[in-house]
């Protein structure tokens, strides 16, 4: 079992983490992104195509962990790694233009999973058989990790995050947009 931590970034607050369902899960969710992408290779009794979805999962999973910490309290470290040592847990915060764009980095990373194993959707088009009736509808595809992307580089574009109103982050958020 993992020993839980209990964080109190300035970020987080002077409160203690606990205390804060969201933060707690999001981090708890990057923990297990981070665990799993560090252990994939221990995994022998998967296809390859179950190993490249699970690493989509985790891909897309991390990154959309970032994303919500990062609406809620701003800028966040971005842990591309299990923490392990005591002394590791003092991370400087980024800013949120960072958090935003290293989570698009990350969903695109997922897009590339899912389209390598065909999970660009998860539901058949209007008309056919199975329209709206997978039992895979909740599970992220290759589709929504695209989509996420571009509002992640949309929120990296935004005034909060683009203090400099570089007309590139804009131009970035609009073709992934497209």
């Amino acid at each position: 079992g993992y020993k839980r931590c209990n964080l109190t970034w300035d970020m987080v607050s002077k409160r203690n983490v606990s205390e804060r369902p969201v933060s707690a899960a999001m981090w708890n969710v990057i923990r297990i992104a981070n665990r799993t992408l560090e252990h994939l290779d221990d995994i022998t009794d998967c296809t390859k195509e179950e190993h490249d979805e699970l690493t989509g999962y985790c891909y897309f999973y991390r990154a959309y962990a970032h994303f919500v910490l990062c609406r809620h309290f701003g800028g966040v470290p971005y842990l591309d790694h299990a923490l392990t040592g005591e002394d590791e847990w003092d991370l400087p915060r980024e800013s949120s233009r960072s958090t935003y764009e290293k989570a698009a980095k990350d969903l695109y990373k997922a897009y590339e999973y899912f389209e390598k194993i065909g999970k660009m959707r998860r539901d058949a088009l209007p008309g056919q058989t199975g329209h709206l009736t997978s039992s895979e509808l909740n599970l992220p595809s290759g589709c929504t990790a695209l989509a996420f992307r571009a509002r992640a580089l949309l929120y990296a574009a935004s005034p909060l995050s683009n203090e400099t109103n570089d007309p590139a982050l804009w131009q970035a958020a609009a073709e992934a947009a497209a």
